[in-house]
């Protein structure tokens, strides 16, 4: 028996044209700028790979809305070895510490969230995640003309530091444009020993029956089509796809493009930030910061 899932996801994102931006790069600092504005790391160290999420117990969110981030036992964070390095891309997952009233987590733990794109401004780099580990510390500004210094430290599901959230990136607007019109994305400014590597060439509009996949930290989701202008499509056997705890964030991407980061649980609807909104709000991270892409 065929089910159909009708997605309204707001994709409705104007294409963004990105020129001279980075495949790879260190959090901080670009130590080699070769032609083409590809930005590589120079020398080597020994590389670590992040454990995954499924090596942690993740329990859903407690909420009337279904949310597809995560909160697991608190764990001490490391730093990372010298002389070794984190590669990280979009789809892995992050943890954030808890403990923190402005994004609801209880005590003694941490909640996880999916990076969904990289930023840069050649120099420094930033993670980009899921709008429930945007927390803010008590006394922040919720002024939404500008980010919010939270402080708190990101790190790999298995506890390596990999950045610091120093801001939330939030809708430039501050009002209720339609979906995706009011949002919060944590920013993590990633620390030298980190190399974030982008795999999507840019934002674009999505045209009917593009295919569209869902980067989860836990799996990928596919068989969404866009269907402009509310959205995706899903139709398939069986059951309806389901997003894993924790895949709050994911990028959803088509054709090699971004169209937006999963910030709900898909019911008979996906709701996902637009990518041209969040581009819209770099520069409350600085000037020249732009979408970091292959």
């Amino acid at each position: 028996m065929r089910r159909t899932m009708t997605v309204v996801a707001a994709l409705g994102i104007g294409a963004v044209a990105l020129s001279a931006c980075a495949r790879e790069v260190s959090g901080s600092p670009v130590t080699d700028e070769p032609a083409a504005g590809t930005v590589s790391i120079t020398g080597s160290g020994t590389p670590i790979t992040p454990a995954k999420l499924s090596t942690v117990t993740c329990a859903p969110l407690a909420s009337t809305i279904a949310l597809p981030a995560c909160d697991t036992p608190s764990a001490t964070a490391k730093p990372i070895p010298d002389g070794a390095t984190i590669t990280l891309r979009a789809g892995d997952p992050l943890r954030f510490a808890g403990g923190n009233a402005g994004m609801g987590t209880p005590s003694g733990s941490d909640r996880i969230c999916t990076i969904g794109l990289f930023v840069t401004d050649g120099t420094d780099t930033w993670a980009l995640s899921g709008s429930s580990c945007a927390g803010r510390k008590p006394g922040g500004t919720n002024k939404v003309s500008g980010s919010v210094a939270v402080n708190d430290g990101a790190t790999t599901v298995d506890g390596y530091t990999v950045g610091t959230t120093t801001a939330i990136l939030m809708s430039p607007t501050g009002v209720s444009d339609g979906p995706g019109g009011l949002w919060t994305v944590p920013a993590v400014k990633l620390s030298k020993s980190v190399r974030a590597v982008s795999d999507i060439s840019g934002v674009t509009t999505p045209t009917a029956g593009t295919a569209v996949t869902v980067r989860g930290a836990s799996s990928d989701i596919g068989g969404l089509t866009a269907m402009p202008p509310k959205g995706a499509t899903w139709e398939g056997e069986g059951t309806k796809p389901v997003l894993h705890p924790g895949d709050q964030g994911a990028p959803v991407v088509a054709g090699g493009k971004l169209y937006g980061l999963v910030s709900g649980q898909p019911s008979i609807a996906l709701p996902v930030t637009p990518a041209d909104k969040i581009v819209s709000a770099l520069p409350q991270l600085g000037p020249n910061v732009r979408l970091l892409t292959k």
